[in-house]
Parts: structure tokens; C-alpha cells; sequence
């Protein structure tokens, strides 16, 4: 049907007008015709000159205006398609394209105008290339840091993540792809880190470059994952190589530092020091030097120290 028809539903009927035309409006583009360069398989080369070779341009000047409509996907959809939007306007009888991009397909469609009017544009071509160069992934995304940290009364920590896009992606990005886990600092064989059996995943919108983890531990050691994502219709999602990142968590619990104290001291006034316990050691070898009696043992000092409970003993010689 030609796209400047009119039409109009009467009950169950539907009656269509077609335009009536200057004989000194152009005809309206048949089709296009291309060939692909032979030096070059990403320069093309379309061409309408066969239709119009009885058109003088002197009489009845004609301006040419050539569309395009692009598709993200691996066989054309209409659906996904872009809108149509102009791509040249122009007096010959032909053009040069170039500069196709991966994952892409592109479809045409041309018009001619003159001062009398138009017929309207001809129909679309087939979709180019008829076997689309498959994009590559995206690159990983740049700079991942962790910033405002925060401690809640349950005892467990949130952080915000950042990071900046990747440097190139031959798809628009769709979305990040965040994942995180404990790290228990084990090593394979191979030398890679032992994947935890929990992992935490979220993702992000690609307008976004920045992600809250919540829940996290206290005194954990973590391994954090951020990826970028594109979609390539009719074929599924391209994923970017991590950044990976390693952080820790603070410990909720006071830090106990442990005095420097010789192991076995002797006052000179143990009567001033009041002990919490004291204890009686035998030594089990009477004929040594040291082994001339009972001896008392105080306990000094109890201290929690790297996750561990210790005690400062005395000795009283």
C-alpha cells in the first residue's frame, strides 16, 4: 500500500483513497540497488540511476533522500529496529557507505522530491549485512573503589562500591553485573582462589556506576566482582572480564594490645601488689637448683588478643 494513501473504516468496511499525482511529480523508488566494494567489504555502494535515466534534471530538478534504520541484533527485527532517520539528501544518482559496525544491521529506503512534490519513499532493502559481524564483550569496568563505609547496631556493615565504564564496548552497555563473596584465602593447585560456595549477585542499570552491599560481616575478608553487560538481540547477553577488587571488613570488638612485660619479673616489694589468683607449682625434680620448694604463681593480666584469650603469668622466685 502506498504510505500517502488515505483510508477510512465505514461500519465494517474500510475504503482507501489513493493520491492523485502531477504527472511532473517522480516516481517513487522502486528499489535500490548495491554492490560492495572490491577493496574494501566494508564500503557499499547504493544506486537508484535506473529508474530516473528519463528524468531531465534541467526541467524537473530531484533531490534524493536517503533513510536509515539500524538493528542491535543478529537476524533483523523490526521491533528492535531504530526509527527511520535521514541520512543524506542528494542531486546524483548514487552514494558511498561505510563505517558498519559490529553487531549491527542496517536497512535503507529513499525518496524523491522535486519542486511539484513527492510519491513518498520506496520500500526498505534487505537488511545489510546479510551475515552481521559479531560483536565483541565490552571491557571490564575501570576503577573500582569502596567508600562510606557503615556500622549498624546489629553488627553488620554496608558499603558503597564505585567503579567507571568500561573504555570500549562495540554494544551499548545493558546493565552491571555485581558479585561478591567470602574469602577464605585458600589456593587451587593452579594457583587460583578458591571460589567460595556462597555468592551474592546484583545488578546494576548501565546509567549507574555505583552499588550498596549490604550485610556484610565484621573481620571478613571479602572478593568483589564487578562486570559489564550488553545485549545482542537474537543472540543473549556479552559479559566483560571482571575488575576484581579484595577488601576486608573491621572487627566490632575493642582492640586489646598487650603490655611489653618481661614474662618473669621480681619486685622488690611483693607485698604491695595484691594478686587476683595464685597458684602452687611442685617442681618435679627435687635434686635440681631450682627445684627447692613450692613456688607462687600469680595471674597478672587477662587480655583478648587476635581472636585469642591470653593471660600474663608471675612468678615469684
Amino acid at each position: 500500500m502506498n504510505p500517502l494513501e488515505i483510508c477510512c473504516k465505514s461500519g465494517c468496511h474500510q475504503q482507501c483513497t489513493k493520491p492523485v499525482y502531477n504527472e511532473l511529480v517522480p516516481p517513487r523508488p522502486t528499489h535500490l540497488n548495491s554492490t560492495v566494494s572490491s577493496t574494501n567489504v566494508n564500503i557499499m555502494k547504493l544506486f537508484w540511476s535506473s529508474q530516473y535515466q528519463n528524468v531531465t534534471n534541467t526541467n524537473n530538478p530531484i533531490v534524493f533522500i536517503l533513510q536509515i534504520r539500524i538493528c542491535t541484533c543478529q537476524m533483523f527485527d523490526e521491533s528492535y529496529a531504530t526509527k527511520w532517520q535521514t541520512l543524506i539528501m542528494t542531486h546524483e544518482f548514487g552514494v558511498n557507505l561505510e563505517a558498519f559496525e559490529p553487531g549491527r544491521l542496517y536497512q535503507f529506503r529513499i525518496a524523491a522530491v522535486s519542486i511539484h512534490g513527492t510519491r513518498g519513499f520506496g520500500l526498505g532493502t534487505n537488511a545489510y549485512p546479510v551475515d552481521p559481524i559479531k560483536p565483541s564483550p565490552p571491557g571490564p569496568p575501570r576503577n573500582v573503589i569502596d567508600s562510606l563505609w557503615r556500622l549498624y547496631s546489629s553488627g553488620k556493615i554496608s558499603l558503597l562500591l564505585r567503579w567507571q565504564p568500561p573504555l570500549r564496548s562495540d554494544l551499548p552497555l545493558t546493565e552491571y553485573l555485581i558479585i561478591w563473596s567470602i574469602d577464605h584465602g585458600y589456593l587451587q593447585s593452579d594457583g587460583h582462589s578458591l571460589e567460595a560456595l556462597i555468592q551474592f549477585t546484583q545488578t546494576i542499570n548501565a546509567e549507574r556506576t555505583e552499588c550498596l552491599l549490604n550485610n556484610l560481616k565484621p573481620a571478613t575478608s571479602y572478593k568483589v566482582q564487578v562486570k559489564a553487560i550488553s545485549y545482542w538481540h537474537g543472540y543473549g547477553s556479552l559479559e566483560s572480564q571482571p575488575n576484581t577488587i579484595f577488601l576486608s571488613t573491621q572487627s566490632i570488638h575493642p582492640a586489646f594490645h598487650q603490655q611489653s612485660i618481661n614474662p618473669v619479673q621480681v619486685y622488690a616489694t611483693p607485698n604491695t601488689i595484691q594478686p587476683q589468683t595464685e597458684f602452687t607449682l611442685q617442681s618435679k625434680s627435687s635434686h635440681c637448683e631450682c627445684g627447692t620448694g613450692p613456688q607462687s604463681l600469680i595471674l597478672k593480666k587477662v587480655f583478648y588478643d587476635d581472636q585469642k584469650l591470653k593471660a600474663l603469668l608471675q612468678i615469684n622466685m
